[in-house]
């Protein structure tokens, strides 16, 4: 006779003709059961099945127990029920099957729809066994793990159904994964925009408005922002649903430059000065300019300058990675449990700084192992191994840790399994455990453990780690950090500064959150406070890993006029960390605003600024100087016009630099209507815009002469000071430097 075991979203044992009683004298008979029909064909052995069910038994008497369950069940459900093989038992998948494999089975098969089908829910919903301790674990650790893979599933079949243009089944994955995780705002917003892409707009925005309620509610909790910002987008730009449309989502939709010029406005390579006349210098002397950089000195230094000697690594630069010696990639952790979502790629910069430079290992810079998951990725669910490798290798590592954070009541369990990239073998698996406020302390245990594993090494042979003293010990620095850094990518600078200094307030010894603060406060603020947070980073640099130390020093060298030393130092750090986008983008700022000084040309600013953004194309702000040379050295509105859309794909659609690119667009390169539309909103544009002109983008460029004094009287009439953003880009020794 066959029998079919039912293990997910409850308990049931039956026949073809009926469902075979599970009274409580039968729990660990099912229980047995229930473990061997998720081993599947492995099996499970002998000692853990006793360390699962009788850990409070001596060894011969929980042995004794397990053999009469095994005789129990093979006498009511056939002989051949349970199958053993030397101390491993496995179930007769001929006689029992199970939800619990055909669930797995499908999985392993690409046959996702079907997988679904099988998942009725959490693994022995309802199933409690008391005093068992073990089994409770395995319990907890299976059912969130086959959880995730049903997420994975359904977050696969929605991304694949909204690639086609299938936005109502879309809708139908996205509905039964806020079943699942009805506190999920990402599935809610998934949710949201496959209803909008099918016409379905009203009831998007009732999911919106539900969604936020049983967070409030049930929670106490605000949902996420993006969520927020896509209702606010639905209300003010309905979708027009076409055929063939496919699923883009809302952030990601460009916003068209109209009135853009197809055709280049050429001008001369480089800007000069020199006989500009006295007009324009009378307007520079306003702003109390006393030096000015390569941008407006022509071809950088004189002739008779020597240029950089610098030779810097690429991609293919093989002698440089061997420099930099072998990578391992930390991916995003699969998360569950609440609170812990900030972790998915908190972990990243957690443990890659935790575990850098350790036993020769190099730690993917995470900005650059991010951007390549997302290239490889939709924004929904985790991958599968295989991808996973792909992204690690692509970044450049030898080595790839695939870890989780689960919340077990109490407590937070992280895991990692550390493999060879080249392989594709497991090298090893690691696991903690303890209280979610002590998880700087679990992620250095973590990262002690993974080491070993890639090193092959002996725990005696390795320096002690210590995350808490290379960033934060407060959890509520540590959490403000990671909130600055996400706001930062996106291009909201005065969100993340606001940020960036809560994580600082939490701690006044956090030189991350200090460094991100200067570069927070260069865009806006004046030098007094970059230098102030500069040299903060700068006290407490020796609490951080080599390469961020290096960062901060040769940032800290550029604010106080030590060129040669700032250039020395970025150098060194993008030959032995390659993969480092924020030292290219460092580096290129230097080149940027001091290239006569140091000297070096044009195409080395502009070369590390297209490295960063090669390493990480998903960080806003990395393009905004590319965008600015658009503009000053050879204007050409076609390229001005796809740079902005790039930039505006990734920015947040309200942030400050988003306004100014827009409005410096309209007046230098769009037709004449949109450009006296741009002139006339000088008078009641935003103070911090009409600050932040015109120099983010200059209008430095002769053709835009016109529209930089329109702006300067704008400015003079509204009563606004001169801004950061603007002096920033004509001084020669660094964003508006302080005085020594």
């Amino acid at each position: 006779m066959m029998y079919y075991l039912r293990v997910l979203g409850g308990v049931s044992l039956e026949d073809s003709s009926e469902v075979v009683s599970s009274s409580a004298a039968q729990q660990r008979p099912l229980a047995v059961l229930a473990i061997l029909a998720v081993a599947r064909e492995q099996g499970c052995s002998r000692d853990k099945l006793v360390g699962y069910l009788w850990p409070e038994s001596d060894q011969e008497r929980a042995r004794h127990r397990l053999a009469d369950i095994v005789h129990l069940v093979r006498k009511s459900l056939g002989d051949a029920t349970i199958l053993s093989s030397g101390a491993t038992l496995r179930l007769n998948r001929q006689l029992v099957e199970s939800d619990v494999a055909a669930f797995l089975d499908a999985l392993d098969a690409g046959n996702l729809e079907s997988a679904v089908e099988h998942y009725g829910g959490p693994l022995l919903d309802g199933f409690y066994l008391s005093g068992l301790p073990e089994f409770e674990r395995w319990m907890e650790s299976e059912r969130q793990r086959l959880g995730d893979e049903f997420s994975d599933a359904l977050q696969a079949l929605a991304a694949a159904s909204g690639t086609s243009g299938d936005h109502i089944a879309a809708a139908k994955w996205w509905k039964r994964l806020l079943a699942h995780d009805p506190y999920n705002s990402r599935f809610a917003t998934g949710l949201m925009e496959a209803l909008a892409r099918s016409g379905d707009p009203a009831n998007a925005l009732q999911y919106a408005q539900e969604h936020e309620r049983l967070l409030r509610d049930e929670l106490g909790m605000e949902p996420d922002p993006r969520l927020a910002a896509l209702a606010e987008r639905l209300k003010r730009e309905p979708v027009t649903v076409t055929e063939g449309d496919r699923a883009i989502t809302a952030d990601s939709m460009p916003v068209p430059l109209e009135g853009a010029r197809t055709e280049p406005v050429r001008g001369r390579r480089f800007l000069t000065f020199r006989n500009a006349g006295l007009r324009l210098l009378a307007v520079l002397a306003v702003f109390g300019i006393v030096a000015v950089g390569w941008m407006m000195l022509g071809d950088g230094a004189p002739l008779d300058a020597p240029k950089s000697a610098a030779v810097l690594p690429l991609d293919n630069d093989t002698e440089a990675l061997a420099e930099a010696g072998p990578g391992i990639a930390v991916l995003p952790f699969r998360v569950h449990g609440d609170g812990l979502e900030l972790w998915r790629e908190g972990m990243v910069d957690l443990l890659s700084t935790d575990m850098n430079g350790v036993g020769g290992l190099r730690a993917i810079d995470s900005r650059t192992l991010l951007a390549r998951w997302r290239e490889k990725l939709p924004e929904t669910g985790d991958p599968d191994r295989e991808t996973a490798l792909q992204v690690a290798q692509a970044s450049g590592a030898r080595y790839a840790l695939l870890g989780s954070a689960i919340g077990i009541g109490p407590a937070v369990r992280l895991s990692a399994d550390i493999y060879d990239t080249e392989g594709g073998a497991q090298l090893g698996s690691v696991q903690v455990e303890g209280a979610p406020d002590s998880v700087l302390a679990l992620v250095d245990r973590l990262a002690v453990q993974a080491l070993l594993v890639a090193l092959e090494r002996e725990a005696s042979e390795l320096p002690p780690v210590d995350l808490a003293s290379v960033t934060t010990a407060s959890i509520p620095a540590l959490t403000a950090w990671l909130e600055a850094e996400a706001l930062h990518r996106h291009g909201d600078i005065p969100a993340a500064m606001a940020a960036y200094e809560r994580a600082v307030a939490a701690d006044s010894t956090f030189a991350l959150a200090f460094h991100g603060l200067s570069l927070a406060y260069g865009w806006f603020e004046g030098g007094d406070r970059i230098a102030s947070a500069s040299e903060l980073a700068l006290r407490w640099v020796d609490r951080l890993p080599a390469r961020e130390a290096a960062l901060v020093r040769g940032t800290n060298a550029w604010l106080q006029g030590e060129l040669s030393e700032a250039d020395e130092i970025l150098q060194r750090l993008v030959r032995t960390h390659p993969d480092y986008a924020m030292a290219w983008y460092a580096l290129g700022e230097l080149y940027y605003h001091t290239g006569t000084v140091i000297p070096v040309s044009v195409d080395d600013a502009g070369r590390c600024f297209t490295r960063a953004v090669e390493l990480d194309p998903q960080f806003a702000p990395f393009r905004l100087h590319i965008i600015d040379m658009a503009f000053e050295l050879e204007p050409d509105s076609a390229i001005a016009a796809r740079l902005i859309t790039d930039y505006k794909r990734l920015a947040s659609a309200n942030a400050v630099h988003t306004r100014l690119v827009e409005v410096a667009f309209d007046l230098v390169f769009a037709d004449q209507a949109h450009r006296q539309r741009a002139l006339a909103s000088l008078d009641t544009l935003d103070p911090i815009i009409l600050q932040g002109l015109p120099g983010n983008p200059p209008l430095t460029h002769p053709r835009f002469w016109p529209y930089f004094e329109a702006v300067l009287l704008a400015r003079q009439e509204r009563g606004i000071r001169p801004g950061n953003t603007t002096t920033f880009l004509f001084r020669g020794g660094g964003p508006t430097m302080p005085e020594r």
